[in-house]
């Protein structure tokens, strides 16, 4: 499995919301993706980045369980 993360860290000058992203690959192909606003509000690019990983890991674990 690859996974491909990215962030636009807090872009929303007024909520100061990220905006998050992954798609996860098998075998070459795409076979889950997001992309959606984070729940919360992140102090740092950093946090940010460790909040979608965690979520892709989420969605890790839950594909690996399936197959």
């Amino acid at each position: 499995m690859i996974l491909s993360c990215d962030i636009d860290w807090a872009n929303d000058t007024e909520r100061r919301i990220s905006v998050s992203g992954f798609i996860i690959y098998l075998l070459g192909l795409p076979i889950c993706w997001s992309s959606k606003e984070q729940k919360g509000m992140t102090f740092s690019s950093s946090e940010a980045e460790y909040v979608t990983v965690l979520e892709a890991l989420k969605k890790i674990c839950f594909i690996d369980y399936l197959l």
